[in-house]
């Protein structure tokens, strides 16, 4: 197990393994990941990184429910409140990477 995996689980998020896409399903409080196989790497990541930093980015998104950080999830897809969730989202993503290595 991954340091990323073991900080997950230590979260309590439940995270579904399936489908093409990765995603925050709010009404259900479920990260759903694709299969690990489906990432690829980059010229400057392997595919490990990419699976991992999506996952760190819907644990972000996970974390906004009001009884744990309270953020606003409201806004639709292409709103400004939509845009500066991402941006929570990819930034959150960055600083857990530098924790769970």
């Amino acid at each position: 197990m991954t340091d990323v995996e073991g900080f997950t689980a230590r979260t309590g998020a439940k995270v579904i393994h399936g489908g093409h896409q990765a995603c925050f399903i709010l009404k259900l409080d479920e990260i759903h990941m694709p299969p690990r196989e489906i990432f690829t790497g980059s010229a400057t990541t392997g595919a490990a990184e990419a699976y991992y930093s999506t996952l760190l980015h819907e644990l972000t998104h996970w974390r906004a429910l009001p009884h744990r950080c309270d953020r606003d999830l409201s806004g639709r897809f292409g709103s400004e409140a939509c845009a500066t969730e991402e941006l929570v989202a990819e930034l959150g993503a960055a600083f857990l990477w530098l924790v769970t290595p």
